[in-house]
């Protein structure tokens, strides 16, 4: 079972511009190669049998003849497709998915052998006449079929595989940096991954590259550069750099290796670039940032919550603000490290029988004071940790009602793994057994902060954006790091707050375990 991002941010808009060459833009043949009706047809009986409540197949019908109908009636995609200039081919295709429409009409009760007839039957009708490949109406009827239906349930394509791989399990082969693209620029290293082969082959943050492999970055995609860098483990790929301060630019050749995407994050950068989790030395309060949950989140937390250990941990800031959520082994097994027993989540669906996950004594922080960071970007799995770390009164909740994302993805997989569903077949509910879920009227979803801290627009903004320049592996000083640091706690209401908290909690214990030192101390 797995929670996916449902937006993940584009690097490059979708408007470029005219005198970018088409090479820039994703090519449709790319877009639906590997795919075939088959597909959908394994996709319609996976839905029929597992969704979380009973399809609506009249008006997923609809959707999907709706979603043909807009591709035949655009103009642009009469370039693209011969047979779609055709007026009279046009007509003759659009009075066919028409006659589809009423037979759908027609039915007194639709089941998914309908739903699957009606593809089988737009198939015809394009071979018949405007001759638009079969791959292309195959992914156009599925996209419109999932409008229909929530907005978490959704294909994902053999073009997108890989992608949807490295989300869910923060493991790729490549060289390890972040990157980012303006249209018509050229590529730019936002920053190297600490430990990776381009850190070590001493790529740096704001370098720019010219080329992959001797073909320039500027008029491609960022989808495919990624995919030009990225490839099988131990192949080299060449990189031509551009630096400030450099009078040429140079080729640095680099040898592919697996990349662990790190998705905890602490406090401070250390001279090796990996993170320090102490957030204040003295008062010994740790800080652990985990920016998604996928297969390898949980034993980092384990690493961080060791290293903090080591430090003397008195208190601890979990933060999960701005996290879509990921999947939810991860969120169990990092709620698991700080309670020691009792449900933390549960899950019921149609085809399902109600599941309940109970937590282990063998957690990494069971009796500390502690914080959890929310807000109304935090998602999926960060909601069902901080909904568990908030019924069994394990932590202080700050921040912002959570977004309300509490229904489970399934992701199955279609044809031999050459692509997956990703279909909703349960919803969570929060160990006090409420729904998490935010549906259409609700008026209770996700997690309620005990302590509510609110940022403005223009706030959040700022805070962002100090904190993206400290996780940046920079060549600065520590005074400079320090300083920034400062800015970026400053700028940082709901995490003044939590450290408040924190120290307040410490004052209160130190209070109410002196009558006892006194008791016990040596008579002078």
């Amino acid at each position: 079972q797995a929670d996916v991002p449902d937006d993940v941010p584009d690097d490059v808009p979708d408007d470029m511009p005219e005198d970018v060459p088409d090479e820039a833009a994703t090519n449709w043949k790319d877009l639906v190669s590997g795919v075939d009706a088959e597909m959908i047809r394994t996709a319609i009986s996976e839905m029929n049998q597992y969704y979380v409540s009973a399809l609506d197949f009249r008006k997923m019908a609809h959707g999907a003849l709706d979603g043909i109908s807009v591709l035949a009636e655009t103009p642009q995609v009469t370039e693209t497709f011969e047979g779609l200039s055709d007026p009279e081919k046009r007509q003759a295709f659009l009075e066919e998915i028409a006659s589809i429409g009423q037979f759908i009409d027609g039915q007194d009760r639709l089941d998914h052998m309908d739903l699957m007839e009606a593809l089988n039957r737009v198939l015809r009708a394009g071979q018949r006449t405007v001759g638009i490949p079969l791959e292309v109406l195959a992914v156009e009827f599925a996209e419109g079929m999932f409008d229909e239906m929530d907005k978490f349930s959704a294909m994902i394509w053999p073009y997108d595989v890989s992608d949807f791989q490295k989300q869910t399990t923060g493991r790729f082969f490549g060289v390890g940096i972040q990157i980012s693209k303006e249209r018509g620029e050229p590529l730019k290293v936002v920053t190297p991954l600490a430990g990776s082969p381009a850190y070590r082959q001493g790529i740096k943050t704001g370098d720019v590259i010219l080329a992959v492999d001797g073909k320039r970055t500027e008029p491609l995609s960022i989808d495919k550069l990624v995919r030009m860098i990225t490839g099988e483990k131990g192949t080299r790929v060449v990189l031509t750099l551009e630096r400030p301060g450099r009078l040429e630019p140079k080729d640095v050749a680099i040898i592919r290796e697996e990349i662990r995407v790190r998705t905890v994050k602490g406090w401070r950068r250390q001279s090796n670039s990996e993170w320090d989790y102490l957030l204040d030395p003295d008062s010994k309060i740790g800080y652990i940032r985990v920016s998604q949950f996928t297969d390898q989140t949980a034993g980092e937390v384990q690493e961080a919550l060791g290293y903090l250990h080591r430090q003397g941990l008195r208190s601890l800031v979990l933060d999960v603000r701005i996290n879509p959520g990921g999947l939810l082994r991860s969120a169990t097994d990092v709620a698991d490290e700080f309670l020691r027993s009792g449900v933390m989540v549960s899950t019921n669906g149609r085809p399902s029988r109600p599941n309940r996950i109970n937590a282990r004594p063998n957690g990494g922080y069971l009796d500390g004071d502690m914080v959890v960071l929310v807000n109304r970007l935090s998602a999926s799995a960060a909601e069902i940790v901080s909904g568990a770390m908030k019924d069994w009164n394990r932590a202080v909740i700050i921040g912002e009602r959570t977004f309300g994302k509490g229904s489970v993805q399934n992701v199955i997989p279609i044809r031999h793994n050459r692509a997956y569903l990703k279909l909703t077949t349960a919803y969570y509910y929060l160990p006090s057994g409420r729904l998490l879920h935010r549906k259409n009227g609700s008026t209770k979803w996700g997690v309620d902060p005990d302590v509510e801290v609110r940022l403005t627009p223009k706030q959040m903004k700022r805070w962002l954006s100090l904190q993206r320049k400290t996780d940046l592996i920079q060549d600065i000083g520590p005074e400079q790091l320090t300083t920034e640091l400062s800015e970026q706690f400053q700028a940082d209401l709901q995490l003044n707050t939590a450290v408040l908290i924190l120290k307040l909690m410490q004052l209160k214990e130190h209070k109410e375990a002196a009558p006892s030192d006194v008791a016990l101390s040596p008579a002078a």
